[in-house]
C-alpha cells in the first residue's frame, strides 16, 4: 500500500499509539546504536 490513514486507526481505536521513527547516525557520540 502506497498510504496508510494511521491518524484513523488511532481514531478508530485500532492502535494506541504513534511512535515516530528517529534516525541517528552512527558517528553520535551521544547515541550510538
Amino acid at each position: 500500500f502506497a498510504y496508510e490513514d494511521t491518524r484513523k486507526w488511532v481514531i478508530d481505536g485500532i492502535i494506541d499509539y504513534i511512535a515516530p521513527q528517529v534516525y541517528w547516525p552512527f558517528a553520535r557520540e551521544v547515541a550510538r546504536y
